[in-house]
């Protein structure tokens, strides 16, 4: 969706900006002639697409969930639309891939009966190991406890998500799936998605945290 901001001043635009990307990416083929565009994923992990136009005026595609505050008629100034804890969001997001996983798994129209329990008990294992492991991370103290644990079960995460984008796909390109359309498989991969972005930017911060720690402790 796209959505339209105008800035009462740099200022604010400068402030909307740091706040809806956390990280930047490569802008090819978005770029216009005469125009800058910054693209890259949102705190919350979703992509985000923003263009500069004359006055202080912003053309913005994606996080939606952070321009809320704003388009209800807040200010942005001084504001930290970035989550407070980025693991527990990403526990509810991994939550909401389990709920999804489940019922698509219950419907007999999605996963026939005769792969209830090789297709469905493995996409529904996916699940409860990216839950697992996201939840049991989260226990982990980088600087008290052994960090490479962390990072392990971090790592473990995003494989199972990869397994299950993967296994979505090839249910789609199937026969055997009729009932895996187009549209369950983009809403069914769009939540795996969410999640391993999610995981992969607390994965990154973590390493760069733990390389910081180790550098300190050595001098």
């Amino acid at each position: 969706m796209l959505i339209r901001i105008a800035c009462k001043n740099a200022q604010e635009a400068s402030c909307l900006v740091a706040n809806l990307l956390s990280d930047l990416e490569q802008p090819c083929g978005a770029c216009p002639a005469d125009g800058i565009v910054l693209c890259g994923r949102s705190p919350l992990g979703g992509p985000v697409t923003v263009r500069f136009t004359p006055e202080n005026r912003l053309e913005i595609e994606g996080a939606e969930e952070l321009l809320k505050p704003i388009l209800e008629g807040g200010s942005i100034v001084g504001r930290n639309y970035a989550p407070k804890s980025d693991e527990f969001i990403l526990g509810g997001k991994a939550a909401d891939l389990w709920l999804r996983t489940a019922d698509m798994c219950a419907n007999k129209k999605v996963i026939p009966v005769r792969y209830r329990y090789t297709t469905g008990t493995g996409m529904m294992q996916s699940a409860e190991a990216i839950c697992g492991a996201i939840e049991e991370a989260n226990l982990i103290d980088l600087e008290r406890d052994d960090p490479r644990k962390r990072l392990a079960l971090q790592r473990g995460a995003l494989r199972e998500c990869r397994k299950m984008e993967r296994r979505i796909q090839r249910m789609l390109e199937s026969k055997q799936y009729p009932g895996i359309n187009v549209h369950r498989a983009a809403t069914w991969s769009k939540d795996v998605l969410t999640v391993r972005y999610m995981c992969a930017a607390w994965y990154k911060k973590d390493q760069e945290r733990v390389a910081k720690i180790k550098k300190d402790t050595r001098r």
